[in-house]
């Protein structure tokens, strides 16, 4: 009870510390792992177990090892995902249990974070401005920490199996997030072809923001509607700042699909009218549930 208690402690500070940085919707991610810590959830099962004569670790070991594989057999990329979700909550709890206080990190600037399996609740714990870049040896462009890191705008490389991540602290790194790539102490020539990328980027946004609230029309005079696909809320910040006209499609299965169950007629009106709000007078189209096929709901 006091693991759990100390876990919950963490995610509410982390999401707190988050707000500055991440919209109230992205920011629910962490309600849910709240409500996932609840003595009726996960701290029920562990409980179960421990009745049965297991010591508490192996309890916490076998319930989250039980969701994880149920999370990794689904077929729905996005569901699973949320097996790394789980197994950081695992992790945060073992490491109440065993009373192993992680040491206290200090991360200097331009941080670039790697791990074996990113978590959201590790981009939580880097000081906000200081982190530039992400790496994560598992994990695909599903995970949530993905998902966060485009509403955040880092870098973010998934999936570099090979990479030695044990042997990288310290040492500098380049993340290229275009080509999913990653180089391990750059050359001279290497790092300033990067910094011209880097310098190009800046010039290039800068001279969009410049265009951002002209019309949207051809040099002949012919007017064309610049329109958006959306379906996360990070979506919507994003393409207000680039001067979007409109959703063109707004995606109605995102919702369904980061449930375990059927959003409600009032969740879902809430979130319809979250979108329509974002971009009032503007055109927003919404498609009917498209599920199925590629994407399976839990």
């Amino acid at each position: 009870n006091n693991a759990l208690e100390g876990v919950r402690r963490d995610m509410r500070a982390l999401s707190a510390k988050m707000a500055t940085q991440l919209r109230p919707e992205e920011r629910a991610l962490f309600d849910v792992y709240l409500m996932m810590l609840e003595d009726a959830a996960l701290g029920n099962e562990v409980v179960k177990v421990i009745k049965t004569g297991q010591w508490a670790q192996g309890a916490l070991r076998q319930v989250i090892g039980e969701h994880i594989n149920r999370f990794e057999l689904m077929d729905d990329a996005y569901l699973r995902e949320r097996a790394s979700d789980v197994k950081d909550l695992g992790r945060r709890l073992l490491a109440y249990l065993q009373q192993a206080r992680q040491q206290t990190l200090v991360y200097p600037d331009n941080c670039i974070l790697v791990s074996e399996e990113l978590s959201p609740a590790m981009l939580g714990e880097v000081p906000e401005g200081k982190l530039v870049g992400l790496i994560s040896v598992q994990g695909s462009g599903n995970s949530h920490v993905a998902i966060f890191a485009r509403a955040m705008g880092i870098p973010t490389v998934m999936g570099v199996v090979d990479l030695p991540y044990s042997k990288i602290d310290g040492i500098q790194l380049i993340v290229d997030g275009y080509h999913g790539e990653v180089f391990t102490n750059p050359s001279e020539l290497l790092r300033k072809q990067y910094a011209e990328v880097v310098e190009e980027e800046r010039q290039l946004a800068q001279g969009l923001d410049a265009l951002r609230a002209l019309p949207c029309e051809t040099l002949d005079g012919h007017r064309m509607p610049l329109w958006v696909n959306t379906g996360l809320l990070a979506d919507v910040k994003r393409a207000q700042e680039r001067g979007a006209e409109g959703v063109g499609l707004y995606r109605t299965e995102v919702p369904f699909m980061i449930k375990e169950r059927f959003p409600s007629e009032k969740e879902q009106l809430a979130i319809y009218r979250e979108q329509l709000a974002a971009f009032h007078p503007l055109p927003v189209t919404m498609r009917s549930l498209d599920i199925g096929g590629d994407k399976a709901l839990s």
